[in-house]
């Protein structure tokens, strides 16, 4: 029998055609694909490109609003076919703000579908006097480092601390005859010098100092305010007092705050006033510009914009005074709180319309907050977010980074840090002191606190990251 054989020379198999369609149809869909990947790629840069104008545009519409006004809000909600964009504003420090616009469109590209542009924002008409603390902190506050000290000779305690430029002026409750104002050179922060003293009368309760001067709260009824001078850090001169004329028996100067060429300056409690304000931008020739019947002390001042943020040692222990116009304050705001009279109102900082409110501490066991964290955003309508029972008296309070740092009386734990970021009061961090401190101010990464003891001057540096 004659053997048979097929011969496929002349056509394919259907296995030969199946896989060329395979390969011809995942040839189409490839190219397809890139087609479409490509003509995806350049949609997402063009919406990228359109929302890179529309946040620029209202970045500098806020930017230029807070030039005008720095105290103005910013933050808004507005559509810009076919973006929605949000401008949002975040306090930094009393004198700094971030301002980001973001960009945003409805349908999801296999990228982003935002688009966001930031800035800083700087008052510069609030930065003689402001504080000189970094935006930022790049150690770990979690572990603080205790550094140097300073010791008053003369053995009387602390009362206030500013830094300016790497020198703390230090204020000294003295007795007439011994020196109440100290100046500490600290650049090296493990071996602070006493540049030099002086004595300025009876003592001295606070101070805050703006260029080449030193504002003081005196202990006296015979002049509540002193301008020292200190463009001679080395060399500092009393050049000027002001008693004020309205304050009674017992109306000495106890607290003070400086904010573009006006000093406000709180005393204790008296028959007359027991807040003031002076223009001084002329420091040889202090005008009085207006005065505010408290009924209590006044024992820490907060300026911000158009209000006076005051700690008072009445049931009424934090209050908000409207300055705009320093011959007519008014009072537009108050909170309390629970606990007793005794319980006054120590310490007050305020940033990004929130207040940290310290207050003395209230008897063992009472479980009486002494830290407030309050919404002072409506002056009218103070809110009261978050509380705590630290059982100590907060003496002192500064803010940054969502940390608030606290000068206290407790016993081993007399500076201690908070965290308040999503409205909380949190503990974050303690150290112990040789004293208890009355006041505390921040250069740089470091904090110095004046103490009522001896030492009068403790440096805190934070951890390594």
């Amino acid at each position: 029998m004659e053997n048979q054989r097929t011969d496929f020379s002349g056509g394919f198999s259907t296995i030969e055609i199946l896989v060329a369609l395979a390969v011809f149809v995942t040839g189409v869909c490839a190219s397809v694909m890139a087609l479409w990947y490509e003509r995806t790629l350049a949609l997402e840069s063009e919406m990228s490109q359109r929302a890179l104008f529309a946040t620029q545009g209202y970045l500098e519409t806020a930017k230029g609003d807070l030039r005008q006004n720095f105290f103005t809000s910013v933050n808004a909600n507005a559509y810009s076919n076919p973006f929605n964009i949000t401008v949002l504003e975040e306090a930094l420090s009393p004198t700094v703000k971030k301002v980001s616009a973001e960009a945003s469109w409805p349908w999801q590209l296999p990228g982003n579908n935002k688009f966001s542009l930031d800035a800083q924002v700087t008052n510069i008409d609030g930065i003689l006097g402001a504080d000189t603390c970094t935006l930022g902190f790049s150690g770990n506050w979690q572990t603080p480092v205790l550094r140097g000290v300073i010791a008053n000779p003369q053995g009387k305690p602390a009362t206030g601390v500013d830094i300016n430029n790497k020198i703390a002026y230090v204020t000294v409750n003295g007795d007439g005859n011994l020196d109440d104002f100290f100046v500490v050179d600290v650049r090296d922060l493990d071996h602070p010098v006493i540049l030099n003293s002086i004595t300025t009368g009876p003592g001295l309760n606070a101070v805050h100092v703006a260029g080449d001067y030193a504002f003081v709260a005196n202990s006296s009824v015979k002049g509540q305010l002193e301008i020292i001078k200190i463009s001679d850090p080395a060399h500092p001169v009393l050049i000027q007092q002001a008693k004020f004329e309205h304050a009674k028996d017992g109306g000495v100067g106890s607290s003070i705050f400086y904010y573009q060429g006006t000093v406000y300056l709180g005393t204790a409690k008296n028959d007359g006033p027991e807040f003031y304000v002076y223009d001084v931008r002329n420091p040889l020739a202090p005008v009085f510009k207006g005065e505010f019947e408290i009924g209590s002390g006044v024992n820490k001042i907060y300026v911000y914009g158009n209000y006076a943020y005051l700690a008072t040692g009445d049931v009424n222990r934090f209050r908000i005074l409207d300055i705009s116009n320093p011959g007519s304050i008014k009072e537009v705001g108050d909170f309390s709180g629970v606990g007793g009279t005794a319980q006054s109102g120590e310490s007050v900082a305020m940033l990004g319309g929130r207040a940290v409110l310290g207050r003395a501490a209230g008897l063992p066991g009472d479980h009486i907050p002494e830290l407030y964290l309050l919404d002072v955003s409506q002056p009218a309508g103070i809110q009261n977010l978050n509380s705590a029972d630290i059982n100590t008296s907060v003496n002192d309070i500064f803010l940054r980074g969502g940390l608030a740092f606290l000068a206290t009386s407790k016993p081993g734990g007399e500076f201690q840090v908070y965290n308040y970021a999503n409205n909380q009061l949190a503990p974050f961090a303690s150290a112990g002191l040789p004293a208890p401190p009355s006041a505390l101010d921040c250069e740089g990464e470091n904090f110095f606190l004046a103490l009522s003891g001896n030492p009068i001057l403790q440096i805190i540096s934070p951890g390594a990251p």
